[in-house]
């Protein structure tokens, strides 16, 4: 490699001279004006479609080129060094895949103008962003090899323990996640089996099909023994159903619990929970407080005026939280972020309603929102606990913390 001009192959065949800011192509004499690497490129590749001699050496000298890429020179400090790395177009792609795929980016990169100008400034400027087609053929090829490796992880475990739901986006568009956890070595683990389109009615003799066809794909149709779901109806049945499809053929034993010839069915104490919550909320009198803070919630974060003069008055009063939470239906805890920022910022919210004559909650209503804080606070931290992630909660055990958590709520 030419490092003379730069590093990049495409200078094994051109010369520059720097007193007439030109290149000469080694190949067929060719002159260029300044001492551009990609214009010299373009070069070569019109080399390859000219009818004469040079034709095939342009084409050569074109795959050289595009063969190899060189991540240009880095100082080190440290050693006062200089490090230059070569790799191939291939492993770039591959790394550009795995950006996707962990980023979660568009599989479209040449749109990304950022990512454009760091690869021109890392790598030699003949390189360009590949097409989505590249990118997504990269990305199978992940895909692939990730199944691979879960299959053999999984063909090492004796049982697996699966959790599944169904989610349905804006699009209205249906999705069942589908998670297998098992322990190994002593410690524990969660793989993410799929997350696919389920098209058609969310009957529960669909959702059964898609998860048997999921795990025969892993082959652990005969390892599963537990099935963790919400309370649906649909839900309900695919598991009764799953067990017959998965274990029809197999000689039934109630009296041993850890016998794995049927799978056992248990509802996700989360949302156990969650219900119990909702139809606590439910009560008229509770209900008749959350509907005023969901009038002034409204009021406050939909008007950008009004968001104004709220942090203005958080400012004076030197309040650092200023922000509204807005209610979800479909996110736990959710009203008690709602209510509990309103009743931090209740003196501020007093002085705003006053000053632009809005009603505002009565002192019964912000000792009852004080008193369901109070209430929510504890079922807000127990959820936490059983629905948290061991990597991001090391200390959350899940199954083994529903009970403590249960008799820690009753006392």
């Amino acid at each position: 490699i030419n490092a003379e001009y730069g590093g990049s192959r495409v200078w094994n065949y051109f010369d520059y001279n720097q007193e007439s800011n030109k290149s000469t192509c080694k190949i067929c004499s060719t002159t260029r004006e300044g001492k551009n690497t990609r214009n010299n490129l373009a070069h070569l590749e019109i080399g390859t479609r000219t009818l004469d001699m040079n034709q095939h050496i342009h084409k050569a000298a074109l795959e050289d080129c595009k063969s190899t890429l060189v991540v240009k020179k880095r100082r080190n400090s440290k050693h006062n060094s200089t490090v230059t790395k070569t790799l191939s177009e291939e492993k770039l792609n591959q790394l550009l895949a795995l950006y996707v795929i962990y980023g979660s980016h568009s599989l479209d990169l040449r749109f990304d103008k950022g990512l454009g100008l760091l690869l021109n400034y890392l790598v030699d400027q003949s390189y360009s962003l590949p097409s989505p087609y590249i990118i997504t053929k990269e990305v199978n090829n992940f895909y692939k090899l990730f199944v691979t490796y879960v299959t053999q992880t999984l063909n090492t475990v004796t049982k697996i323990a699966i959790t599944t739901d169904i989610w349905t986006s804006f699009a209205a568009k249906g999705y069942i996640g589908l998670n297998a956890h098992f322990s190994k070595d002593f410690e524990q683990y969660t793989i993410l089996l799929g997350c696919e389109r389920i098209e058609g009615s969310h009957t529960g003799t669909r959702i059964s099909e898609v998860i048997e066809s999921k795990l025969k794909q892993f082959d652990v149709n005969k390892k599963c023994w537990v099935t963790v779901t919400d309370s649906a109806s649909n839900m309900i049945k695919a598991c009764k159903l799953l067990d017959n499809l998965l274990y029809s053929d197999e000689e039934e034993h109630p009296e041993d619990y850890w016998n794995i010839s049927t799978i056992k069915s248990i509802k996700c104490s989360a949302h156990q929970i969650q219900l119990v919550i909702r139809k606590a909320l439910s009560v008229p009198e509770v209900k008749e407080v959350l509907q005023a803070c969901r009038s002034l919630v409204n009021h406050l974060s939909r008007s950008p005026l009004a968001n104004d003069e709220l942090r203005t008055l958080c400012q004076e009063k030197k309040i650092t939280i200023s922000t509204i939470y807005t209610e979800c239906t479909t996110r736990w805890n959710s009203t008690l972020l709602m209510i509990g920022r309103l009743y931090d910022l209740r003196d501020v919210i007093q002085v705003y309603c006053e000053n632009k004559g809005i009603d505002t909650l009565t002192i019964s209503q912000w000792t009852q929102l004080k008193m369901l804080i109070q209430i929510l606070n504890p079922l807000a931290i127990v959820t936490k606990t059983l629905s948290g992630e061991l990597e991001a909660e090391p200390n959350q055990h899940g199954v083994s913390s529903i009970n403590p958590s249960i008799w820690c709520l009753s006392i």
